[in-house]
């Protein structure tokens, strides 16, 4: 089911009108008949916070990360036999994992994960740049590693400053930062050194 008809739908069956929920979200009636027909194929956060809210459906369906009709898929994690990582604030350039000090809090993995040297640190998302993949006040688990491919969620840093999380994309002379959140633009480097890889983040965790 496409988003416009869940949008149509949804306002049916609360008995609104076009007017009403167009007066609902402070929008034209005219505009709530393109999100229905699909001719507003991306009506941003704002907006899709803002018919989420008016229809009491979950946003993440409207901005096309989510399947109203499937059931969430949970991957149960075996921690009989565990290690204890930090979990930080930041991570800035050019200090060892070991030598951070920003600790937050700390977090179990598996110690099977930890084979043949593997190094993770935890890092508690902040911002919603990465909305709606990852929110603020998310734990990522990041496996420590120089390089990573294209469409892996890394922490980088960019011109040496703290690390930040974002969506990569490769090419043999450039790097792209993309965030999730389409009020933020992608930023392409081309420049060496000017973009490095702290690590990929292979696990969320996200508190109720």
């Amino acid at each position: 089911m496409n988003i416009g008809q869940i949008i149509k739908d949804k306002r049916i069956q609360m008995n609104l009108s076009q007017q009403q929920l167009a007066d609902l979200i402070g929008v034209s009636k005219s505009a709530i008949s393109r999100y229905e027909s699909g001719e507003i194929g991306n009506m941003g956060l704002d907006k899709a916070q803002s018919v989420a809210k008016a229809l009491n459906i979950d946003p993440l369906i409207l901005l096309g990360y989510s399947n109203p009709e499937k059931e969430p898929e949970l991957t149960f994690v075996d921690l009989s036999n565990y290690i204890k990582i930090p979990v930080v604030g930041k991570i800035p350039a050019g200090v060892p994992i070991e030598a951070i000090e920003d600790i937050i809090e700390t977090i179990d993995i598996p110690e099977d994960w930890t084979k043949g040297d593997k190094e993770f640190i935890g890092l508690r998302v902040s911002g919603d740049s990465m909305y709606p993949v990852l929110l603020d006040g998310d734990t990522v688990v990041i496996q420590v590693q120089p390089n990573a491919e294209t469409g892996d969620i890394c922490a980088c840093y960019v011109n040496g400053y703290d690390a930040t999380l974002k969506r990569i994309s490769l090419t043999p002379t450039s790097i792209t930062l993309k965030p999730e959140n389409p009020n933020y633009p992608p930023k392409t480097y081309t420049h060496p050194g000017e973009v490095t890889i702290a690590g990929k983040v292979v696990e969320v965790r996200r508190k109720l």
